[in-house]
């Protein structure tokens, strides 16, 4: 078996924000690639997806890059069992996490982006890919077969369930992080990487901001004003690279001059 898994999670499917999407989706994607980046857990996702068993050696972890509309992305993929002699038989999926209704399956086709319908006379391009809705009470199929999964769907539930109660991100990330440990969701996941994941998903709080700079300045200079908040938490560079996507001597400099 020689097959590429590209996977990748959207938050939102539809509306005008688009900027506001992309950087939501972009920070929740952080930490959908930290979980499943791990061999044993992408090993137990695509077993959900495809009822075929492999072990964690069986699998190599590497990341797709693609460029759309001049603004580049990475996604999680893995090769299942290749040799990588021949070009592998790619499989994409999306995982779905936003707060609009979704059915739990549905197939995106390629074509329904197309600016015109194309000549029946002449090939065509098409790409169909499975969107699955990953919100809690969706898809229990998936879930009973990966716990990491399951898991964390109900961890993107509960900073939900936290920020409507506090109306603070910063503030739901940390109780849902806290809660979830002690309830032996991801627990062990949550020790280990508790304060990157914080610092990751607490970005989202200062996003209505950054859309106001956006507005006015660009993108760029929004990034920088959550860069600068990052340092002042102590946050490591790193972190600040992954959520932000500035480049890591950017950082660097920001450090030295604040």
């Amino acid at each position: 078996m020689n097959k590429l898994k590209a996977l990748t999670e959207i938050t939102e499917m539809s509306g005008s924000d688009t900027d506001i999407q992309t950087a939501n989706r972009e920070i929740k994607d952080g930490l959908f690639r930290i979980i499943f980046a791990r061999p044993e857990n992408a090993a137990e996702l695509y077993y959900a997806l495809t009822g075929i068993k492999c072990t964690p050696c069986e699998i190599q972890i590497i990341t797709l890059t693609t460029t759309i509309s001049g603004k580049q992305k990475n996604d999680l993929a893995f090769v299942v069992r290749g040799k990588l002699l021949k070009i592998p038989t790619p499989e994409l999926v999306i995982f779905y996490n936003g707060t609009e209704t979704r059915p739990e399956k549905e197939i995106l086709q390629l074509s329904s982006a197309f600016e015109v319908t194309g000549d029946k006379n002449l090939g065509k391009l098409e790409l169909e890919v499975p969107v699955y809705n990953i919100n809690k009470g969706m898809n229990e199929g998936l879930f009973s077969k990966s716990d990491k999964l399951r898991h964390y769907a109900y961890y993107i539930s509960k900073v939900r369930e936290f920020n409507d109660i506090f109306d603070d991100y910063a503030m739901a990330v940390k109780a849902a992080t806290e809660y979830c440990i002690a309830s032996g969701i991801m627990a062990d996941f949550l020790r280990e990487n508790g304060g990157r994941i914080v610092s990751i998903l607490s970005a989202e709080f200062d996003l209505e901001a950054a859309k106001r700079v956006w507005i006015e300045e660009g993108r760029e200079n929004a990034m920088i004003k959550v860069a600068e908040k990052l340092l002042k938490a102590k946050r490591p560079i790193e972190e600040i690279v992954e959520v932000t996507g500035l480049a890591r001597n950017e950082v660097e400099n920001l450090r030295t001059n604040s």
